[in-house]
């Protein structure tokens, strides 16, 4: 009589798990800045980035276009902006794929268009917080709060929405005629309060599906010897119309 033989099965190694920290998903850069990319590798066996564990990062740009820009430390990475006109302005979509699991991380961040490197230099409050696209009806107001700036010497024929999203805009939407005044109110802090007309905006917001999210708003303008540029990191969040406007 044959001996009856055990086996035991083999259980197979959990799989390596690959994530990134930084850039969170939907964060926004200008079109100057450096990428800080952070990253997390988990081998249960070994534990959290053990040496033995490899990996390359990749960009993807607005065009489409997939580059590997690292691949000596899957921790960590540092994005320079090109030399020549800094980022393209739009989504970008940042990958690490690890090795030899193929084991990968993914997150998409925006650049906003910043040409003069300027940076961000006043602080910008969106009102209403919540915006349906599309929509008409009230103004939508932008409060510009100064960071040293005489904001009573800027031209309110210069002070403009240039950005919604990733997308530039061909022809910025100026302060609205019919707001009343200049459109360019003082407040009694030193900050002002621009007034644009509500279905011109969303109407573009409509145009490129930007709904159902934060969307950033750029607004621009100048005054004696200096310029400004800002967006309200928070503000605001675009939600689908149920009884949408037209848009011409």
């Amino acid at each position: 009589m044959w001996a009856a033989s055990t086996c035991s099965a083999t259980t197979p190694a959990p799989p390596l798990v690959a994530s990134i920290a930084a850039p969170t998903q939907g964060s926004t850069y200008l079109q100057y800045d450096h990428v800080i990319a952070v990253a997390s590798t988990i081998d249960p066996a070994t534990g959290t980035n053990p040496s033995t564990v490899g990996g390359a990062w990749y960009l993807t740009d607005p065009s489409g276009t997939t580059k590997q820009v690292g691949d000596s430390d899957p921790t960590h990475l540092t994005l320079q902006p090109p030399v020549a006109g800094g980022w393209t302005p739009g989504q970008y979509t940042l990958t690490l794929k690890l090795s030899p699991s193929g084991a990968e991380a993914t997150t998409t961040y925006v650049v906003l268009a910043d040409p003069g490197h300027m940076g961000l230099n006043v602080g910008v409050k969106f009102n209403p917080q919540t915006l349906y696209v599309p929509s008409s009806g009230n103004y939508v107001s932008i409060t510009v709060t100064p960071q040293a700036q005489k904001l009573a010497s800027v031209d309110p024929a210069t002070v403009k929405i240039t950005e919604v999203g990733k997308y530039l805009l061909t022809t910025p939407i100026g302060i609205d005629p019919t707001a009343g005044g200049t459109g360019w109110a003082r407040h009694s802090d030193g900050s002002y309060t621009a007034k644009f007309n509500r279905q011109r905006l969303t109407c573009e917001m409509s145009k490129h599906g930007l709904a159902g999210f934060y969307v950033p708003v750029v607004i621009s303008g100048s005054g004696t010897g200096f310029s400004f540029t800002g967006y309200d990191s928070k503000s605001p969040n675009a939600t689908q119309n149920s009884t949408p406007v037209a848009c011409n």
